[in-house]
């Protein structure tokens, strides 16, 4: 009996002890100085908050904002004078590594984090254009070393010289200074998946949107936190104006009028991937929720990208004057 009172007196205790740390860790600094209080908009689920572990949940999400993947690097003025072009690489991005990507059926996580690799690589070393495929290749190989349980396929890297293959694995990690493990958007779109996700749909969307928003260059190199905020948005918006909860933007803490162009980009890429042969086989395995999400309005998105007329995309399609 005495066993029992005094277990249900330590629970109890336990139990006031987390209360007070939850008053200590309820909010973390913002970048304007200001707080947010992750646990009070409901970032976290019930039972992330009961684990005694709690006070390293803002830690997680402050340490994924200090380690997010930068292009900063990949632009005209950064690269080599015999190197490859953006508009080159960009190009051979979607066309193979996608390809490649869909057929081994990776996680999310690995597009991404190819991208970058690839980025970062052909702004800091001299590449010849026919070096681009084993670039594109090896860093897919070391994205899925990162970011999977699973290597590449045999039959995949049966077509490329292993030799070659390692020697440009070597030029990435020396190109990245060896850092590797990046928050790309797949990171913060999950950080915010709970508070804004009412459909079972919008997430398969969400994680479509994201993967091809690396194939286009405007896109690709924002910053992650920014791009799942336009991703995910998307998402709500294809459902309603007032879907999209405003303390998101707090959550992500980018400003509101940066979501402007890339939503319309990323519309019209949208769009652009539905008719687009170049897409055609990526798009396959994402039609029924495209389909689905984009029933809800019809003409919505086709107005929607009409900003983004200007911008030079795969088939240069206008979907609205």
């Amino acid at each position: 009996l005495f066993s029992v009172v005094k277990g249900q007196a330590d629970r109890e205790k336990h139990k006031i002890s987390l209360e007070s740390e939850a008053a200590d860790t309820n909010s973390c600094e913002a970048d304007d100085g200001g707080t947010i209080d992750y646990h009070g908009i409901g970032l976290f689920c019930p039972l992330d908050l009961e684990s005694e572990h709690r006070d390293f949940l803002v830690d997680i999400v402050n340490y994924g904002f200090s380690k997010q993947i930068s292009l900063a690097l990949f632009s005209m003025g950064a690269q080599r004078p015999c190197g490859s072009t953006t508009a080159q690489v960009s190009g051979h991005i979607p066309s193979h590594d996608v390809e490649i990507f869909y057929s081994d059926r990776l996680p999310t996580e690995v597009l991404p984090l190819t991208a970058y690799l690839v980025a970062v690589t052909a702004s800091k070393r001299t590449l010849r254009r026919d070096q681009l495929e084993n670039l594109c290749i090896a860093a897919m190989r070391l994205a899925t070393k990162i970011e999977s349980q699973y290597l590449l396929s045999e039959e995949i890297l049966a077509d490329f010289d292993l030799k070659k293959l390692n020697r440009m694995e070597r030029e990435i990690c020396e190109a990245t200074e060896f850092r590797l493990l990046q928050c790309g958007a797949i990171f913060f779109m999950r950080i915010i998946q709970k508070l804004v996700e009412r459909h079972s749909w919008q997430w398969k969307f969400a994680k479509f949107a994201s993967q091809l928003a690396y194939c286009q260059m405007e896109l690709a190199m924002l910053k992650p936190a920014l791009l799942a905020g336009v991703v995910m948005r998307l998402c709500c918006l294809l459902v309603g104006d007032n879907e999209w909860p405003q303390e998101c933007y707090e959550v992500l803490g980018e400003p509101i009028e940066d979501y402007d162009e890339p939503h319309a980009i990323l519309c019209r890429l949208i769009l652009t991937a539905r008719v687009d042969d170049v897409f055609a086989e990526v798009y396959v395995h994402w039609h029924y929720v495209v389909e689905r999400g984009l029933s809800i309005r019809p003409g919505w998105i086709e107005e929607q990208s009409k900003a983004a007329n200007h911008v030079k995309m795969v088939g240069d399609r206008i979907f609205k004057e």
